[in-house]
């Protein structure tokens, strides 16, 4: 798991500095799509802690797959991690999937505010399915 939060190099912290505050130019559901591909994809330079990823699993677990409803994971088998990514999406409780993809993109955007800049080119916003916010 990597530590830290934010941005970590000072290059790439100047160049969107000097991009100006433009916004995002995605919509909904096309901005969170597009926050999944980053956050999956992120460059190295971005670094999200951990309690920042498990947040960011947990919205995008209720965001593709609604309320969690399986049961706890428990056993000697069983690693913290698996208990913790458990935990914080049962913590998302009923919040509707309109929210929690809101609530991914706030996230990701106070990790790394211009997020969206740093998409290459052939990135464009498409439906993300599976793990793509790996822990």
């Amino acid at each position: 798991m990597k530590g830290g939060t934010g941005i970590k190099n000072q290059d790439l912290l100047s160049t969107l500095a000097a991009s100006g505050s433009q916004k995002c130019p995605f919509g909904y559901p096309e901005r969170f799509f597009a926050a999944v591909m980053f956050a999956g994809t992120a460059p190295d330079e971005i670094e999200l802690d951990d309690e920042t990823r498990l947040l960011l699993y947990a919205l995008f677990q209720q965001t593709t797959e609604g309320s969690n409803t399986t049961s706890r994971p428990w056993g000697p088998f069983v690693s913290s991690l698996e208990q913790a990514k458990w935990d914080a999406w049962q913590h998302c409780g009923k919040m509707p999937a309109t929210e929690s993809s809101r609530l991914y993109v706030v996230t990701l955007e106070n990790a790394c505010p211009q997020w969206w800049q740093l998409l290459s080119e052939g990135n464009k916003p498409a439906k993300v399915l599976g793990n793509a916010v790996s822990l």
